[in-house]
């Protein structure tokens, strides 16, 4: 049967993905679903859920394996990811059409919930003033929420921003801001331009930012790193990585100068960062970790699970050389990433560096459970990256020093030139946030492309162990690959008479 994901977001009653320390929502009636500060409280926990299942799920993976940081195993990986993996990028992709209709359905959500708690907060008579901010807190998160689902339609499913195409009809993502269950075929939308893409996604994270800024006044504790829930510092850290995104460098750079300054957030030193992956302790580090406990941590799914099993018997995706060699001596997210493991493939032992940065939080696992973590969906080192991108030279150098100085004990820097930056920043991404969904966008942001490293030598790799890989282990991308852009799904467009040739270039 053929689906129509974008009328999700007009026609979703929420069914909350978690529950998030809170009892679950389960179905309600879209009538009486949100009367009391208490629905909204559990709908602000299925939003929280939303966007864990966002930060650790297939829109953050999926580009990884797409990437140049990984080799398949060939004989363990099992095929997943493998379509991806060699670059076989088709419109009905299932994987790729899993990630739409999770995010047209989140915007659903929100599309549900915000007039209805708006409706909430006009009523002075019954609510207040304290369950008003409450209710007000609860819609900010949802318009968060909301943001960041257009978001990631913006950046894995729209190509790259730029100013000779950013009011193009048809580049952006189809737009969808009401719930509206009888939602009839001649009123699905079209594609949008890029830039109302972006006028919405900001338009969203201020309105956000006004509610959440109204609670904060007399809850400031909110206002704190390990957040569980969006706040204002948290729409900051969306509208620095959307600014980027888009080639806004004075907006990205004061956005992540606000948050660097603000005396809330620092960078972990050495001994602190291992614990923040393994036992998700947020240290002043991580600005936003949405929860996940014990009882609920069997669906949530296990993350790193995706390169290697959570007994580390087994390899499935396993560094580069290139990616290994990346990191200088000391550095210690080399010890917190990559792990040597003896793994058994046909009869032989190899001794393989394993990527370990989701190794499952031991407070989490319990029977069969293991291997789970919180997500980290906001970082403070992310900020000081995209100041060092997108800041003066000056400010750049700083920051990169900064952060270098955090991660490698001892270290003494250099002051580079602006090209020269360039080239140490595009480095230290990719050391600092492997894993995390970045790379396949920073290539395209960057006007680069990449090919594969199979090279196998020590003290990285035994000796001929490319033998092991699959045939994808050179594959190259050029730069301006479309391959890089999701595609539409086709069973979206098949549906859908007013998205008829607005499809992706390439597909």
């Amino acid at each position: 049967m053929k689906k129509l994901y974008i009328a999700m977001a007009s026609a979703t009653v929420l069914l909350a993905s978690c529950n998030m320390d809170l009892a679950p929502i389960g179905s309600l009636d879209d009538q009486s679903a949100v009367e009391t500060v208490n629905d909204c409280v559990r709908f602000q926990a299925g939003f929280g859920g939303n966007v864990r299942s966002i930060s650790l799920g297939g829109l953050v993976g999926y580009p990884e394996f797409q990437g140049d940081n990984f080799q398949a195993v060939r004989a363990l990986y099992g095929n997943n990811q493998g379509l991806l993996f060699s670059g076989n990028i088709v419109s009905s992709n299932e994987d790729i059409e899993g990630q739409w209709s999770a995010l047209y359905s989140y915007i659903g959500n929100a599309n549900y919930f915000i007039p209805k708690a708006s409706a909430l907060i006009d009523d002075t008579e019954k609510f207040s003033d304290s369950e008003i901010l409450t209710i007000r807190r609860s819609r900010g998160v949802a318009y968060f929420t909301r943001a960041l689902c257009y978001f990631y339609l913006l950046e894995r499913f729209c190509p790259q921003y730029t100013d000779g195409n950013a009011q193009q009809e048809g580049l952006g993502a189809p737009i969808v801001t009401e719930f509206d269950p009888t939602y009839e075929r001649g009123k699905y939308p079209a594609r949008s331009s890029m830039a109302a893409t972006v006028s919405l996604i900001r338009e969203d994270l201020a309105a956000a930012s006004a509610d959440l800024a109204a609670y904060e006044v007399s809850n400031p504790s909110v206002l704190a790193a390990g957040a569980a829930y969006a706040n204002t510092d948290i729409c900051k850290a969306l509208e620095a990585r959307l600014a980027l995104l888009i080639n806004d460098k004075a907006t990205a750079a004061a956005k992540a100068k606000e948050l660097i300054n603000c005396g809330r957030y620092e960078l972990a030193n050495a001994e602190q960062y291992p614990t923040v992956w393994l036992n998700d302790n947020p240290c002043k580090e991580v600005l936003y970790m949405p929860v996940v406990n014990k009882a609920e941590a069997a669906g949530v799914g296990a993350y790193g699970t995706n390169w290697t099993s959570a007994d580390r018997q087994k390899a499935y995706y396993v560094p580069t050389q290139a990616t290994l060699a990346n990191y200088e001596a000391g550095d210690v997210r080399f010890t917190s990433f990559f792990e040597q493991n003896d793994i058994v493939i046909g009869g032989g032992n190899y001794e393989l560096y394993c990527f370990v940065k989701y190794p499952g939080n031991p407070a989490l696992t319990s029977g069969t459970v293991s291997g789970v973590n919180a997500p980290k969906a906001f970082r403070i080192s992310e900020m000081y990256l995209i100041l060092a991108e997108a800041g003066t030279n000056a400010e750049g150098n700083a920051a990169l020093q900064a952060l270098r100085e955090a991660r490698i004990p001892g270290y003494t820097g250099s002051t580079y030139s602006d090209a020269l930056l360039l080239t140490e920043v595009q480095k230290e991404r990719n050391r600092e946030l492997i894993g995390e969904g970045f790379r396949l966008t920073d290539l395209r942001r960057w006007g680069l492309g990449f090919t594969r490293d199979n090279t196998t030598t020590a003290p990285y790799f035994p000796a001929n162990f490319n033998e092991q890989f699959t045939a994808d282990q050179s594959l190259s991308y050029p730069a301006g690959d479309y391959r890089m852009t999701w595609p539409i799904p086709s069973s979206e467009i098949d549906v859908n008479p007013q998205l008829k040739g607005q499809q992706n270039i390439g597909y």
